[in-house]
């Protein structure tokens, strides 16, 4: 595998690599797909093959992007995502306190206006996210997300419908900031029978240098954690 030279890769890093799939350290401001300047295509352009995201970030989500690098790895890592037995977790940061501390949010996730999706109480096909949040600094809240599902926009309009919207999600009613602060943090999965685990704590985002995790800190072991039923 080649060095990523990150100023040919718009500040992509490589954080693991196997033979037949990478993860990358995705930043903030680089969309998945698209027709110039996405993860894939300057990834397959530097690469010189073809790379297969198995799941999606939004474009101002940093954080663990699992691609395959062949069809048969692309089939077994996507169905693992689809049948839900990827463990993967978020940090995100919020100038509001939600309602409660923990808990679990159910419900439709529908287009609305300008691009926008809201969360409805039909459960036809249902968004599953579970959070935690704690006090970050004075006027800022931390949060952690488990998403069972991966739709669309769907940290995002949980965040709004808790009442903490994303710190720099303006779309979605957060306040300005120097980046939308969401973060996936923590990858779990198997692959050919073998349990991979990856963790990266967010790197850029003034805000986010506030959780930087000590060794004991259970939230650096999400996984472990007693999460809301």
């Amino acid at each position: 595998m080649k060095k990523f030279e990150e100023q040919e890769l718009a500040g992509m890093k490589l954080h693991f690599s196997h033979t037949d799939f990478i993860v990358i350290d995705k930043p903030p401001g680089v969309p998945v797909h698209g027709e110039h300047n996405t993860v894939v295509n300057l990834l397959q352009l530097y690469l010189q093959r073809e790379v297969f995201p198995c799941h999606r970030l939004d474009k101002d989500t940093s954080g663990l992007l699992l691609l395959a690098l062949n069809n048969t790895a692309a089939a077994e890592l996507s169905q693992q995502f689809f049948l839900r037995k990827v463990e993967k977790y978020y940090f995100g940061v919020s100038t509001a306190r939600p309602g409660k501390s923990q808990g679990k949010v159910l419900g439709d996730l529908k287009k609305s206006r300008n691009g926008n999706y809201k969360l409805t109480r039909e459960r036809n096909n249902p968004s599953v996210t579970f959070f935690f949040s704690r006090g970050l600094q004075p006027g800022y809240r931390a949060l952690l997300f488990k998403p069972l599902t991966g739709q669309t926009h769907q940290l995002r309009v949980i965040a709004k419908s808790l009442g903490a919207p994303l710190l720099g999600d303006p779309r979605y009613g957060g306040n300005n900031a120097d980046r939308m602060y969401l973060h996936a943090c923590y990858l779990q999965f198997y692959f050919q029978q073998q349990l991979y685990t990856h963790w990266l704590p967010p790197e850029t985002g003034d805000l986010f240098k506030g959780l930087l995790l000590s060794e004991d800190d259970p939230w650096r072991r999400p996984e472990q954690l007693n999460w809301p039923v």
